[in-house]
């Protein structure tokens, strides 16, 4: 599928892994990042991590935030390999573009995007509440 795996503790690996992957090009690509590095175990977002807003400013690309709600119910926290049944939203907000912002002032946009995954994270909620309410 193309997937750049990164190491998270190798932060020049990572960088090397994600500018090897922009230099073969991204014609019909998607590039995903999960901004916090991990899983939250909780209930809050962790804070964001800088790659994705990097990304964006050295390619012009726009950020679209993306939130799920749900998924710690039906995905084992480590790996892919149980999933249980249950709902889950999922909530693309509006994209927010890389002009505007520049690379030494990265953190406005992470920012940006942290405050756009907010959004979409209540919104995402909201839509799981309603589906796993019970009925009255």
């Amino acid at each position: 599928m193309g997937h750049v795996f990164i190491d998270r503790k190798d932060r020049r690996g990572a960088t090397k892994a994600i500018r090897d992957r922009f230099a073969r090009g991204l014609r019909g690509a998607s590039l995903f990042f999960f901004a916090e590095g991990t899983r939250a175990v909780g209930d809050e977002l962790l804070p964001f991590k800088k790659g994705a807003a990097v990304a964006a400013l050295e390619t012009g690309l726009e950020c679209v935030p993306i939130a799920v709600a749900g998924a710690r119910a039906v995905l084992k926290p480590k790996g892919f390999a149980l999933f249980r049944p249950g709902p889950v939203a999922v909530v693309f907000g509006a994209p927010i573009p890389a002009r505007g912002y520049a690379l030494d002032r990265r953190d406005q946009l992470v920012a940006a995007q942290r405050s756009a995954v907010e959004n979409a994270l209540q919104s995402a909620r909201g839509l799981l509440s309603s589906v796993t309410a019970p009925a009255g």
